[in-house]
């Protein structure tokens, strides 16, 4: 992915997070037991259709500020209707653990009538 635009496709619940699974399919958790979870986010892509994308990690963290940089309140899920631009930028490399993917994200609210 180098980037990727689109619309918030519906109205987001708490159904659109899920646990995140490991390599063999069981239910990722964290050292602490706590379980490992992902937003699914439903978008209408430019000209494409539709897509899911997974947000989780640093996209996590990127979206959130993203939103919070638009005026949404914290812990906000994004709104239908909201365009959601995600830019892919180099990748950061972590000591032996290979790279982490790093993205730019740009939150815009949905047009009020």
């Amino acid at each position: 992915m180098n980037s990727i635009s689109g619309i918030v496709a519906r109205k987001m619940t708490v159904g659109d997070i899920r646990q995140q699974t490991d390599a063999s399919g069981k239910p990722a958790v964290y050292r602490d037991g706590q379980p490992k979870t992902a937003m699914v986010v439903p978008l209408i892509i430019d000209g494409e259709g539709e897509a899911s994308w997974m947000v989780r990690g640093q996209a996590r963290d990127e979206l959130a500020r993203a939103m919070a940089e638009a005026g949404c309140a914290p812990a906000a899920m994004p709104e239908a209707g909201a365009r959601i631009e995600v830019e892919a930028l180099e990748p950061r490399k972590i000591p032996g653990h290979g790279s982490q993917p790093v993205v730019k994200v740009t939150y815009t609210l949905p047009v009020r009538k």
